[in-house]
């Protein structure tokens, strides 16, 4: 997703176990996206600009991994990141690299068995964000 509003309000799923990669590169181009994992072994999702992923939601996969990279600005007020159900034991990595990066994020970890890893690159990058671990 590189041109303007070229993944905007995209709902994109993956599933049958595949690994998936998304990267919005230019502003605005993820937001309002809508990324379904639940069945994936693998995704990653890559907002490098200013509210690139701005009130996109994310659906974790059940047992695979997630991956979020986020820029300066890129991630934003990220809608939502839900798990498709209680219990999962999946992995999150969030990477906030960048000045309010991750700015107002919620970030559900996955229940034991599962990892978690979210690392704050930059001053701000983590401002507002709330890391939730049962």
């Amino acid at each position: 997703c590189d041109s303007s509003h070229s993944c905007f309000g995209c709902t994109i799923t993956c599933g049958n176990h595949m690994d998936c990669a998304i990267a919005c590169t230019g502003s605005d181009v993820c937001k309002n996206m809508a990324f379904q994992c639940a069945d994936a072994n693998s995704c990653e999702l890559t907002c490098t600009d200013v509210d690139d992923c701005r009130k996109t939601s994310l659906l974790l996969p059940t047992t695979g991994s997630m991956t979020l990279n986020c820029g300066p600005y890129g991630c934003g007020d990220i809608q939502e990141i839900y798990h498709h159900v209680s219990g999962s034991a999946g992995s999150l990595t969030v990477n906030c690299n960048g000045e309010y990066s991750c700015k107002d994020l919620d970030i559900p970890c996955p229940d034991a068995p599962g990892t978690c890893t979210v690392t704050c690159g930059n001053s701000y990058a983590c401002y507002l964000t709330d890391i939730v671990a049962s």
